[in-house]
């Protein structure tokens, strides 16, 4: 017995928020176009640029790092945006990593590297940033700052 995947993107990127998607690069842009839609009807335009660059870096490190491009895993994304919170959850089918091995992309011979800040980047906009069971999974939160 065959079974069928997604017929389309809208299918893949439910509203939801909860995606399984494979493990294919293609799948970042229009994934993250989706979060982005999400976020604009939740009033978050004003970080748009900075929480599309964010999400493209866990969901490529996911696929690229965790799940080492193998189309047989999944990265299961879980995205909850309201107008007061944005909670991303990003989990790979890969071996895991410890995120304090991870070098520091502010150190001399590391500032012309061309990979290797977007762990950096997350933790420097979002709130709160959390690795689970054993570096496979990664929490992001941000709460809207009351002005």
């Amino acid at each position: 017995m065959v079974i069928e995947g997604p017929r389309s993107n809208n299918e893949l990127f439910n509203e939801r928020g909860y995606w399984s998607l494979p493990t294919d690069i293609d799948l970042v842009a229009p994934a993250e176009a989706a979060f982005a839609k999400r976020l604009k009807r939740s009033g978050w335009s004003e970080d748009l640029d900075d929480f599309k660059l964010v999400f493209r870096e866990a969901l490529i490190n996911a696929m690229k790092h965790g799940s080492k491009d193998d189309p047989d895993k999944k990265v299961k994304v879980e995205i909850k945006v309201s107008k007061e919170r944005v909670y991303i959850q990003i989990r790979d089918e890969g071996e895991g990593f410890d995120p304090a091995q991870v070098p520091d992309p502010l150190l001399p011979e590391n500032l012309l590297k061309s990979s290797g800040r977007g762990i950096f980047l997350m933790n420097n906009f979002f709130d709160s940033v959390t690795h689970e069971d054993g570096g496979k999974k990664i929490i992001m939160v941000k709460t809207k700052k009351e002005i």
